[in-house]
């Protein structure tokens, strides 16, 4: 597919991501029984919890049904297959409101 053919993209994708883990990536679930379909909301390099547990790498998601999920990458990859569309930060924000409505 050519960079410019859009032609089989679903309505509310705004690029291709093809298995990298980016801001706005629609990931789809390995088993709805878990967690459902969800987007990456957010990628957080450091965290520091109480106690002084240290954090590397945090990805923020959020599920079809409104929970925030703070995953590394190796439970990214193990609750949801490769993402491979990309969609908008404004339309994330929409759809965690109206989920959460």
């Amino acid at each position: 597919m050519s960079k410019f053919d859009y032609a089989g993209w679903p309505a509310w994708a705004i690029g291709k991501c093809d298995g990298l883990l980016v801001v706005g990536a629609s990931l789809p679930t390995r088993d709805g029984r878990v967690c459902g379909n969800a987007v990456l909301v957010d990628y957080i390099t450091h965290v520091y919890h109480a106690g002084g547990i240290y954090e590397e790498g945090v990805y923020v998601v959020a599920t079809d049904m409104g929970n925030l999920m703070n995953l590394n990458e190796a439970e990214v990859r193990q609750l949801f297959y490769d993402p491979v569309w990309v969609c908008s930060e404004s339309d994330i924000w929409k759809r965690i409101n109206t989920w959460r409505e």
